[in-house]
């Protein structure tokens, strides 16, 4: 969950929406999937913050850390293959809408041009 805060949030405010939002946004092939992702990790840093603030790993599951471990694997090969820095894509991120994955990236690939 590090991993994706440390990827999506610009700011220091609704940390959960905007890691949410991003991870969505940036991975989401289709509308579908995009708001699949924003349930997925909503519901991921929820049980981060309990875990985190109660100390009870007892909501925490397998599955949950296989997801989350496959939601910042595509993260990071697409961040590396974009080659752009942080502050373009959270502010493309912020512009784009649920499924914007081929927008993405193409301006990336127009971008590394």
């Amino acid at each position: 969950m590090i991993a994706l805060e440390t990827l999506f949030n610009d700011g220091t405010q609704e940390v959960r929406y905007r890691i949410a939002r991003g991870a969505a946004v940036f991975l989401g092939k289709s509308i579908r999937e995009s708001q699949n992702i924003f349930k997925d990790v909503k519901k991921l840093y929820d049980k981060r913050s309990t875990l985190v603030h109660t100390g009870d790993p007892k909501k925490i599951n397998t599955s949950d850390l296989f997801l989350l471990q496959n939601y910042v694997r595509d993260s990071l090969r697409l961040l590396i293959e974009c080659n752009v820095p942080k502050k373009q894509i959270t502010e493309q991120l912020t512009v784009e809408g649920f499924g914007a994955l081929n927008r993405i990236k193409k301006l990336c690939s127009l971008k590394m041009q």
